[in-house]
């Protein structure tokens, strides 16, 4: 930025310990050899985190849940506001392929017990969705 008379009215400091090619800056090697105290970058007071251990639950929720939501859209749960049970299709394909976007995304970062729930429902949905697919033409048939 720059006022009217085009002096400069603020200051970019380059806090970064390294040049582009990983070695250390100048100015970063002479405060070692001088002893003089590296700049650290600020420290924002935030909550603490959580433990980890809370984590696995709420992962685990949010799995279970989306999982719930394709199986009603399959039909394969009751529908709570309906108090029946429906297929929509499209919902369910879009839940599905939501479930394995975020199967990719979290691949070699569950316990062996997230990974086991979230394959096997997954493949579970799938399969279902196939079914309900395969199944349509020919209810369309036999009622022409």
């Amino acid at each position: 930025m720059s006022n009217k008379e085009g002096e400069v009215t603020f200051k970019v400091t380059d806090r970064r310990l390294f040049n582009p090619d990983g070695t250390l800056r100048a100015e970063i090697l002479e405060q070692e050899q001088t002893g003089a105290p590296t700049m650290a970058p600020p420290v924002e007071e935030s909550a603490p985190s959580p433990p980890a251990v809370e984590t696995l639950p709420l992962f685990v929720e949010l799995l279970v849940n989306l999982i719930s939501s394709a199986e009603i859209n399959l039909g394969m749960m009751e529908h709570p506001a309906l108090g029946k049970r429906v297929v929509d299709l499209s919902a369910a394909k879009q839940m599905i392929d939501w479930l394995g976007a975020l199967r990719e995304k979290t691949r070699g970062n569950l316990s062996r017990e997230e990974e086991e729930l979230f394959d096997g429902a997954l493949t579970q949905l799938r399969m279902r969705f196939v079914q309900l697919v395969n199944r349509q033409p020919r209810e369309r048939e036999a009622g022409a």
